[in-house]
């Protein structure tokens, strides 16, 4: 069961990321800090953030989102700050 949710929340990750609506990316960036937090399993939080990693650095938008970019790194930050704790669980020290 916790793997189908797991699966689930990915899908809707990756769904929501690649979304042409700006409202619907932002959303899916606030709510994955809320699945990191309720699910922090390692593969769950490392797939995640190298979602996020690639938003933050353009690789998913292109020229989609180019005048927003900001806003949504910002909103990428305050995310990863929010789940902060849930990271020490599932990365090194090294890695934060």
């Amino acid at each position: 069961m916790e793997s189908h949710k797991l699966h689930t929340m990915q899908l809707h990750v990756e769904k929501g990321l690649q979304s042409s609506n700006l409202a619907d990316v932002m959303t899916t960036i606030t709510e994955c800090a809320r699945y990191i937090r309720e699910y922090p399993f390692p593969h769950f939080v490392h797939a995640t953030l190298f979602r996020l990693a690639q938003t933050f650095n353009g690789e998913i938008f292109a020229r989609k989102f180019e005048h927003s970019m900001n806003t949504i790194r910002l909103r990428i930050v305050v995310a990863i700050k929010e789940c902060n704790k849930c990271l020490s669980l599932a990365l090194s020290t090294e890695e934060i």
